[in-house]
């Protein structure tokens, strides 16, 4: 009872609430579901991040061919999450941190913008490396080759 004396006083009656937000409201909330909201548009993450992603994802899974079910299919879904969305999500990443820092200054800045830059790489290929590969890679295909004496697709007599 309180809202609907609180909406009165306030918009001068139940109906010009309504109209108001089934009107301004509403076209508001719908034009800003339409509108872009990454900082890179979906089609160039498809064509420039997810496509080439694809092809290197069929490149990969013939490198466990001859591997066992359990390694071809850990590795598939490692290569499937790869490309669906720790590339798109590492690219997003990298692009945000890119857009928090100040513009180049001259030749005096330059030193520091290139270096923020490889140090946002870096962070980016550790990321992967460390957090992607290690916990959809390594210990997956460890686990499903441990019946096999297999670790990380490789039989256990390769090497030594």
């Amino acid at each position: 009872a309180e809202i609907v004396v609180a909406i009165e006083r306030m918009y001068g009656g139940i109906d010009s609430f309504n109209r108001m937000v089934r009107g301004k409201i509403m076209r508001e909330v719908l034009s800003s579901l339409s509108r872009q909201r990454g900082l890179v548009p979906y089609r160039v993450m498809a064509t420039g991040v997810v496509l080439p992603g694809i092809g290197f994802f069929f490149f990969a899974v013939s490198w466990f061919r001859h591997a066992s079910l359990a390694t071809q299919l850990a590795f598939g879904m490692y290569m499937v999450t790869f490309v669906a969305c720790a590339m798109p999500l590492l690219a997003g990443w990298s692009l945000e941190q890119g857009s928090r820092l100040p513009p180049c200054d001259g030749p005096a800045g330059l030193r520091r913008f290139w270096r923020s830059h490889l140090s946002i790489g870096l962070q980016s290929a550790s990321l992967f490396i460390f957090g992607h590969a290690s916990a959809a890679f390594i210990l997956p295909l460890a686990v499903a080759n441990t019946a096999a004496v297999e670790r990380v697709g490789l039989p256990a007599s390769v090497g030594g």
